[in-house]
């Protein structure tokens, strides 16, 4: 198929077969950190946004699950659209990827080619390593094949910059089902990352600490707060930008929100370094 990326986190971020990559999400939902076994469709149909980690399924897969969980009890729409964080230095802005994404559960046809989108950076570059947004597919895929998405890549900015592309890309998919996702891990802290914790002081407490504010932000649906408070406490946050215009594309609307899943990847597996997860829905 032509104008496809390929993947680049698969065999590093989650596994490269088919049957492996099926077999390791069921886990994600299974694992002791997760929700449980895997969920069906109810037909609530309320699930409207959520934030969603993006590290290797082994540590952040179950606090994903949870998330994934709201959507396909929910039902999956026709479009969903991913705030992705991006990681690497010097792409500032917001940009749109146009090409199909591949993983090994099959490709996920992008929905550029049917809307207007001159209003907005497209550029294949910026997203050519970038895992936020590919690691939510398979999670996607795996549940229902047949829906389109909208990869929306996400780095430092300003508020201003933030609000006009939130209403714009509210204002272009009116008339579509759709949820919108962002993509984002919490605070990297230890020596790995230059983020330690004063002496005597334990990684995991000084962790969710810093966490927790960002977390509270979120919940309150307050995008320009939380990148305030990201800043001014230096909370390693890599995708605080992401998160508030996801936050912001959705205005007004009257949605509840959840914080469904939050721990770090000490849980998993404890170590010098760490980093914090959690798992938010919006939904009515």
């Amino acid at each position: 198929m032509k104008n496809t990326r390929n993947p680049v986190a698969s065999g590093r971020f989650y596994p490269a077969k088919k049957d492996l990559l099926e077999e390791k999400i069921e886990n994600c939902f299974a694992h002791r950190l997760g929700p449980g076994r895997n969920p069906q469709k109810n037909g609530e149909n309320s699930f409207k946004a959520g934030m969603i980690p993006h590290a290797g399924y082994d540590f952040s897969g179950p606090c994903a699950a949870h998330v994934y969980k709201k959507i396909v009890e929910s039902g999956i729409p026709e479009l969903v659209v991913i705030f992705g964080t991006l990681h690497t230095a010097g792409f500032d802005g917001i940009f749109l990827d146009d090409r199909h994404y591949r993983t090994p559960l099959g490709v996920t046809k992008n929905i550029c080619s049917e809307i207007d989108t001159q209003d907005f950076r497209i550029r294949h570059d910026v997203f050519e390593r970038e895992h936020s947004i590919e690691v939510q597919l398979p999670f996607l895929k795996y549940f229902k094949q047949d829906f389109k998405f909208l990869p929306v890549g996400v780095s430092n900015t300003d508020q201003e910059k933030i609000s006009k592309d939130a209403r714009k890309i509210y204002e272009l998919l009116e008339g579509f089902d759709t949820i919108f996702l962002a993509s984002s891990d919490l605070s990297h802290c230890g020596p790995r990352y230059g983020n330690t914790p004063p002496k005597g002081t334990d990684l995991g407490d000084f962790m969710e600490e810093k966490d927790r504010k960002a977390i509270n932000h979120i919940l309150n649906r307050e995008p320009f707060e939380l990148i305030k408070t990201v800043d001014k406490n230096d909370i390693t946050m890599c995708g605080a930008h992401a998160v508030a215009l996801m936050l912001r594309t959705l205005g007004e609307l009257d949605l509840r929100s959840e914080l469904l899943s939050y721990y770090s990847s000490n849980d998993i597996l404890y170590g010098s370094d760490a980093v914090g997860y959690a798992g938010i829905s919006f939904h009515l």
